[in-house]
């Protein structure tokens, strides 16, 4: 009879902590659309199955009644800050980094996968803007959500791992003046990992300035 290895624990996705840390996110967005929102508020009071079914009806064709910043900007920041949520939970990927080649390719598929799940769950699921305040009714969104979301939110995730990795490191490792210093001491120099409750990388996993000199040297060597 054959067994099924069981994976290292050290392999395993904490899948408790990643949904509570979703779970947070789409509070703090349901918490904004209610607040700034009468709509919504005002979309509280009535059958709630009845009207939960009929605003996931809304759900038709690919346009989004949306002006450009809410598909375009707001969904692009949702779905990387859902995917930096997923790779901080995984341990086989919470440390990779632009350059790691198929490694670092896997973690964003494995990350696009996640905030495609997520942003369904936030449009059309048991705590949706379908459920909490029926913003469906009034907003006839497209399909396009489902699939922007996740695509933009894995590019978004690269860019910042670009910046992360040639710009942010660099800075760290060539000074030591915590005013310049930005991803040790500024959270704000990476504001999508951020709203994703995921923390800089640790010191262990960053270059050392001397690799990051030497990496610069064989660089210059090269365009020789």
């Amino acid at each position: 009879m054959f067994h099924t290895a069981k994976p290292a624990p050290e392999s395993k996705v904490q899948w408790k902590s990643a949904i509570k840390e979703s779970l947070l996110l789409v509070g703090i967005g349901h918490t904004f659309n209610l607040i700034t929102e009468a709509g919504t508020r005002d979309a509280l009071n009535g059958p709630w199955l009845n009207d939960y079914l009929h605003s996931v009806g809304e759900l038709r064709g690919w346009s989004d009644s949306d002006r450009f910043m809410a598909p375009y900007a707001s969904h692009t920041i949702q779905g990387s800050a859902f995917g930096f949520i997923e790779r901080q939970n995984d341990p086989r990927y919470r440390k990779v980094q632009w350059g790691d080649g198929r490694e670092y390719f896997m973690s964003i598929l494995h990350s696009m996968a996640y905030a495609a799940v997520w942003h369904t769950e936030w449009k059309i699921g048991p705590a949706s803007e379908a459920s909490v305040g029926n913003v469906m009714l009034h907003a006839s969104p497209g399909f396009i959500c489902l699939v922007d979301t996740p695509t933009l939110g894995a590019i978004a995730m690269m860019a910042e791992d670009i910046a992360d990795r040639y710009v942010i490191t660099g800075i760290e490792n060539r000074t030591t003046n915590r005013a310049h210093r930005p991803g040790a001491d500024f959270p704000q120099s990476r504001p999508i990992r951020g709203a994703g409750n995921s923390p800089p990388l640790s010191v262990g996993s960053r270059l050392s300035s001397e690799n990051y000199r030497r990496g610069l040297s064989n660089a210059k060597g090269t365009r020789r």
